[in-house]
């Protein structure tokens, strides 16, 4: 559902879905880089850096856990 909300433009929704999925399922290298591209996305669009440093930590963890994602 996270991803469907952040197709959708509800970027709030899908960083507040994607990171409950997150605590379900720390080890998931494609749930964290869905979060990191939630997170990207809504940085781009509100011109702040606020999550970048959220999506950076997302990104690194989830390559960390499967080098083989894209």
């Amino acid at each position: 559902w996270g991803v469907a909300q952040l197709l959708l433009d509800d970027l709030d929704g899908a960083v507040d879905t994607l990171g409950i999925a997150v605590q379900l399922d720390p080890q998931s290298a494609v749930v964290l880089t869905d979060r990191a591209s939630a997170l990207l996305t809504r940085a781009e669009r509100q011109q702040s850096d606020e999550d970048l440093p959220a999506a950076a930590d997302a990104f690194e963890r989830a390559l960390a856990l499967d080098a083989r994602q894209p």
